[in-house]
């Protein structure tokens, strides 16, 4: 019988979900349920070593059918294996014609531009974008989330730690896929299921840390309104009530991002640094220790930027690019981890003021491969945003339209985004057919 898998290897399962490593789904949700390959083809009906070669990668998991049953087997979503789970299907816009450029913008567009190195640029664009009847998704996360954190309270029955650590599965599933209507109308009953639960039982105290944790994150999404300062010390809380150091960085790492977006750059730092403290980072540290040793100091990098220290974001981030260098035999956590430090890197050069540099970066870095849908989303809307700065409204709005593409939640939700599409609306003497469109779908008045 294998070993008990805990919560604190749902980064590693959620990153090859990510992915779309089905080996890795496969491998790390039997570990999650405790089955042994013979167990589990037993449950299939088929020899262990088909299993073995499932997970080896020496045969490939491509079968719609063979995928619904693991899942279902596995008590995952369909979607976790890239499968539609019977969701209403979405819509997607009519592609907007690429807008015309100045010949310096074709000429630094020929040498490899963004879009190309990003490796989106007329990608399959498996993700739908909603239409511009649909509700607002940042108008939706604001007022299902607010009488969670506010109240008045709403009484929920108590639960087994089991289901909650599924739905929280589910939840981040739609949240990594930037589906944040469906993270709004799913959350709040999560939410009060958990405190219940904990309050009933003594029990999912981490349950409840993670969905406040993933509460605090989408309302970052939003304009800065309050309500995260609630759900990041509710996170902290749980987090303390648990003997768990992963939860507890994670905790403090978002408390610090909620800090450094209400101007207090100091405390932010201090509390980003001390989260990681609590990581095991030695020459024998676990793989998912050193994956968020990585990510705290890309948040650390960035906070460092928006305070203006350049020196210091570029040592933190090159910190984070030693860590992952460590995960060089750990692929689904080195993966998201790369990810994440090409898009804070980006994103610390041009909050320091330097767009162009940005650009470069991520010309030079490659595609962004290894992440979650919503992180290529964040990062496609932070390339066009360094692109705005430079005064390039048509690559601007490229970019944008790409992003809508890969992850119209992103899109259609994140504020700063919104802001752009705004600005591009009203960039006089800019040809950026669509626009309008654009807007409406995006909820911009």
């Amino acid at each position: 019988m294998p070993n008990r898998s805990t919560h604190t290897d749902d980064a590693a399962l959620a990153a090859a979900i990510a992915t779309g490593d089905h080996a890795a789904i496969l491998r790390l949700a039997r570990l999650r349920a405790r089955l042994s390959q013979t167990e589990l083809a037993g449950m299939f009906g088929c020899h262990p070593s088909l299993i073995c070669r499932f997970e080896g990668r020496q045969r490939a998991l491509r079968d719609p059918a063979t995928l619904r049953r693991l899942a279902r087997l596995l008590d995952l979503p369909a979607n976790a294996f890239g499968l539609h789970d019977g969701a209403a299907s979405q819509h997607i816009p009519p592609r907007s014609p690429r807008v015309s450029t100045s010949q310096a913008e074709e000429d630094d567009m020929r040498r490899r531009t963004f879009l190309m190195a990003s490796g989106l640029l007329g990608s399959g664009l498996a993700a739908g974008t909603a239409s511009a009847a649909e509700p607002d998704p940042a108008a939706l996360l604001a007022e299902q989330l607010e009488p969670v954190l506010l109240g008045p309270a709403v009484p929920a029955a108590p639960s087994t730690v089991v289901v909650l650590r599924r739905e929280l599965f589910t939840a981040r599933a739609a949240f990594d896929r930037a589906d944040y209507l469906t993270v709004a109308r799913n959350l709040p009953h999560l939410a009060r299921t958990a405190e219940a639960t904990q309050a009933a039982t003594d029990t999912g105290h981490d349950v409840v840390g993670q969905v406040y944790a993933l509460i605090t994150r989408a309302l970052i999404k939003l304009p800065a309104g309050g309500l995260e300062w609630i759900s990041a010390d509710r996170a902290s809380r749980a987090a303390a009530r648990t003997s768990d150091p992963l939860l507890l960085a994670e905790a403090e790492r978002l408390k610090a991002s909620v800090c450094r977006r209400g101007g207090q750059h100091d405390r932010a730092q201090d509390l980003v640094l001390a989260a990681a403290e609590h990581l095991d980072t030695s020459g024998r540290a676990a793989p998912q220790h050193l994956a968020l040793h990585g990510v705290l100091m890309c948040t650390a990098g960035y906070g460092a930027a928006r305070a203006g220290n350049r020196d210091l974001a570029l040592d933190l981030l090159g910190d984070a690019i030693r860590t992952a260098a460590r995960l060089d035999e750990h692929r689904a956590l080195r993966g998201p981890l790369a990810a994440n430090i090409t898009s804070h890197k980006v994103s610390a050069l041009h909050v320091l003021g330097d767009p162009a540099a940005a650009l470069q970066h991520a010309r030079s870095a490659g595609p962004l491969t290894g992440t979650s849908t919503e992180r290529q989303g964040r990062y496609l809307v932070d390339l066009a945003l360094a692109h705005h700065a430079l005064g390039r409204p048509g690559p601007a709005y490229n970019a944008l339209r790409e992003a809508e593409l890969r992850a119209p939640g992103e899109v259609h939700t994140r504020a700063t985004a919104r802001n752009l599409i705004h600005d591009l609306r009203a960039h006089r003497g800019a040809n950026l057919p669509g626009i309008d469109q654009l807007a409406a779908r995006a909820h911009v008045a």
